[in-house]
């Protein structure tokens, strides 16, 4: 957390448009300075791997996309509001897709089919961020996409075990070099980095984030990357999927 012992109002027009405090890791706390707007409103990023999530856009009187996008990184940026007070929606103009004002379209857009009283589920990324909310008893877990049980929800099955056996999705993360990289360098840094995978420290680290440390030979991980790229373009092809 980096709240400081008192806000700073922002009255003074040398200070930055919009202050930044960190609640944990996945949530940034922004509030526009008093010189920008007598308002003053308080906006949330929400962050997990993928996507991010906007509350509220502030009053347009600052420049808000750069700071935004600067937190957000390369995630996927969803844009919605708490309530359609015009302090709250001003800079809805600066970003290319917000979810509607109205109820309808919030009830639309998040699916809620038990408006206002029903509750829904907004994932803003995979298993890691979402972790906590399972150990809270917020979510409840049907099933992981993996091949294999998580280690931190080893009660959970696989879409194979609940009963889809061709469906498997997971997110998996590879270690790659420029194309023209000798092929002694490569075999170097794999039993370098495969070394690291194996010990009880790294497995433990990634199993903490719900994570299974796995390692490969460099051509099981071409070949792995090139399945993937073959068996997805097929999906979007028979899907129709267009990117918007």
């Amino acid at each position: 957390m980096t709240f400081p012992e008192q806000w700073d109002d922002g009255t003074d027009p040398s200070t930055p448009t919009h202050q930044v405090h960190w609640y944990d890791d996945r949530t940034a706390i922004i509030r526009q300075a008093l010189h920008t707007n007598f308002e003053g409103p308080f906006l949330y990023l929400l962050l997990g791997d993928e996507r991010a999530l906007l509350l509220d856009t502030g009053t347009g009187h600052a420049p808000l996309r750069p700071l935004v996008e600067k937190l957000a990184g390369e995630r996927q940026l969803v844009v919605a509001h708490t309530h359609s007070h015009g302090d709250h929606v001003g800079g809805d103009g600066e970003f290319d897709e917000v979810v509607g004002k109205t109820a309808e379209d919030v009830a639309q857009y998040f699916g809620f089919a038990d408006w206002p009283d029903g509750v829904v589920q907004f994932d803003l990324d995979n298993l890691p961020a979402i972790l906590q909310n399972i150990k809270a008893g917020q979510a409840r877990p049907i099933a992981v996409g993996d091949t294999a049980r998580s280690p931190v929800l080893p009660d959970v099955p696989t879409f194979a075990e609940a009963g889809l056996p061709t469906l498997s999705a997971s997110p998996w993360f590879a270690l790659v070099a420029p194309a023209g990289t000798p092929p002694a360098i490569i075999e170097r840094m794999n039993r370098e980095v495969v070394a690291i995978l194996k010990t009880t420290e790294m497995r433990d680290k990634f199993a903490a984030q719900g994570l299974n440390a796995r390692w490969s030979t460099p051509a099981e991980a071409d070949q792995l990357i090139r399945s993937e790229i073959t068996r997805w373009a097929r999906v979007v092809k028979e899907s129709g999927a267009k990117l918007e």
